[in-house]
């Protein structure tokens, strides 16, 4: 039981990683888009900006405790 609960942080934690990595790569993608296509759509930046801010505090709080 105890193994199947770190099994499921380790790879809750590994899905919030790679959200972050992913919203903080949208978030600039969102204000200087391709050549030719810059549109500044800073809504969706500042969007994107606090969903890597909460992805980041869930990666912090599912490390396991053991490191």
């Amino acid at each position: 039981m105890n193994n199947m609960r770190a099994n499921m942080r380790n790879i809750l934690n590994t899905i919030f990683a790679v959200g972050f990595v992913l919203c903080a790569i949208g978030s600039v993608g969102a204000i200087d888009g391709p050549t030719g296509y810059e549109q500044d759509n800073w809504g969706l930046c500042f969007a994107l900006a606090g969903m890597m801010v909460v992805f980041g505090i869930l990666t912090i709080r599912t490390q396991n405790e053991d490191n």
